[in-house]
């Protein structure tokens, strides 16, 4: 919150009133994680996975595709005990803290 302080130049019931109203709209819960996590807007599974909102429905998403497109590498990744998920969360993490080269991605 201090970064909304400083942003409305010090002034805390401007910085108050705008964190009361963003905790209200639903993309307050992409990006403020114990928003929903307290809310209990989200499934206990959710919630317990440690990911964000974002993180969470990006490897639901790859790993339904996975399933649907390439079968075979789905069963080979249930065979060896591992979910996608594990791994597109890693790659996630790695591109947003800038481990990864986009040059290298791409």
């Amino acid at each position: 919150s201090s970064g909304i302080n400083a942003e409305y130049g010090g002034h805390i019931e401007r910085a108050t009133d705008f964190l009361v109203g963003f905790s209200a709209t639903l993309t307050s819960g992409y990006i403020w994680k114990q928003r929903l996590v307290k809310s209990q807007a989200i499934k206990p599974e959710i919630a317990s996975s440690g990911l964000t909102l974002v993180h969470y429905n990006a490897c639901y998403c790859v790993e339904r595709i996975i399933q649907k497109v390439l079968p075979k590498v789905s069963c080979a990744f249930r065979t060896a005990g591992m979910s996608p998920t594990h791994i597109v969360k890693r790659w996630l993490t790695a591109c947003f803290v800038n481990i990864l080269s986009w040059n290298e991605i791409c």
